[in-house]
């Protein structure tokens, strides 16, 4: 996964056709402050690279840098999200919105332990 920040969207959905000719597909504009696009074997549904676009400096901006820094900081908070992708993507193989679901309330809660983190340097 890959977080970028720009400052203009329209700017970047121009370049779709030159992106797309560079096997890096527009998914969708769905997420509320993000564009999606993705990279990988499409004939077999298999996704390689998901490269989401945001406003930089934004909520979201904001979020995958604290996620990123936490992770490498604490250990213990990695390895609990290293185990839970393993383990829904052996639930699920097939289904990658239950495996994107079932990750949420754990990438929710790690996003608060980053904020306090970054806010106070103290590692839960």
């Amino acid at each position: 996964m890959t977080a970028v920040g720009v400052d203009n969207y329209e700017a970047v959905l121009a370049k779709k056709h030159k992106l797309q000719a560079e096997n890096i597909i527009f998914r969708f504009d769905e997420r509320p402050g993000q564009l999606l696009f993705v990279m990988g074997d499409f004939k077999n549904d298999t996704r390689t690279h998901h490269i989401h676009v945001v406003r930089y400096g934004s909520t979201e901006w904001e979020n995958y840098l604290n996620f990123r820094d936490y992770l490498n900081a604490n250990t213990a908070a990695a390895e609990r999200y290293a185990a839970l992708k393993i383990t829904l993507a052996e639930q699920y193989p097939n289904d990658r919105i239950a495996y994107t679901e079932g990750k949420s309330g754990l990438i929710n809660a790690l996003l608060d332990e980053a904020r306090r983190w970054r806010e106070t340097g103290i590692l839960s």
